[in-house]
């Protein structure tokens, strides 16, 4: 188990480096990018935004959670690259590439398929 999940100070530091960079990502893209394509493609309406924001911290909750789950991911992401033993930034990318594929792409068209969502 140490050789399989040990983790060096450079794994830790670019762990901690693509999480505030996907985050800042995230709060640009549903921010001043695609704020309004993104609050249309969801049916909400400025005010419900605004109330959301406001309920009993809510947003501050999302941010955080959004913050650990990001984190969670970057680990089991360089776990997968340490374990593959992938060491250039193209190999990370392809892998990125592939994983996002077969997760993320694949559970947007199940929303598609079996609760209506539009492709957007």
């Amino acid at each position: 188990m140490t050789g399989t999940l040990q983790l060096t100070s450079v794994s830790i530091s670019g762990i901690v480096a693509a999480t505030f960079l996907g985050q800042f990502i995230s709060a640009m893209w549903f921010g001043p990018l695609f704020n309004k394509q993104w609050t249309k493609y969801c049916g909400w309406e400025l005010d419900q935004i605004k109330k959301y924001m406001k309920e009993d911290n809510r947003h501050t909750k999302s941010v955080w959670g959004s913050l650990i789950e990001t984190t969670i991911a970057q680990v089991i992401f360089a776990i997968l690259l340490h374990n593959l033993q992938i060491t250039s930034q193209t190999g990370a990318m392809v892998v990125g590439a592939i994983v996002w594929f077969g997760f993320m792409a694949t559970i947007g068209i199940n929303e598609v398929l079996w609760h209506g969502m539009k492709i957007q």
